[in-house]
């Protein structure tokens, strides 16, 4: 006899790490995320994966998002503009654009990782002197 693989589905994965289940789809478009396994379109998870995920993100430091470079944290385009300190449409212009923080969709939802957030800000600073930008 032999028996199932001891995987389970991303419903159960996401309910064992205390996450959505569409936070775990967010991690897996971005490469991110815990360790899984794809059979056709099925998404399978070991216990073991998402324990040393969840053990290696317990580890990290959650001071504040301003401080939390590294660790992929999720958020909404509301809080991302906030942090961006830009509005929602301006958000929505750089993504259509091309030229805003890297994101994730899935369905018809949208998060943006803080991580990249700080990454793209940081690209946008400026070291010009002479005060106000020179494009016209």
């Amino acid at each position: 006899e032999l028996d199932p693989l001891p995987l389970i589905d991303p419903t159960a994965a996401a309910q064992y790490l205390g996450v959505r289940r569409h936070t775990l789809a967010c991690y897996r478009s971005l490469g991110e995320g815990p360790a899984y396994y794809k059979f056709g379109r099925w998404i399978r998870y070991s216990k073991a994966d998402l324990e040393a995920w969840r053990n290696d993100v317990d580890a990290l430091p959650f001071p504040s998002e301003a401080a939390d470079v590294g660790t992929l944290r999720l958020v909404a385009p509301a809080l991302a503009a906030r942090f961006l300190t830009v509005t929602r449409p301006c958000l929505a212009n750089y993504r259509l654009e091309g030229i805003g923080p890297r994101y994730c969709r899935f369905r018809r939802c949208l998060h943006y990782p803080v991580g990249e957030l700080h990454r793209w800000a940081a690209r946008q600073r400026s070291t010009q002197s002479g005060g106000e930008d020179k494009r016209l």
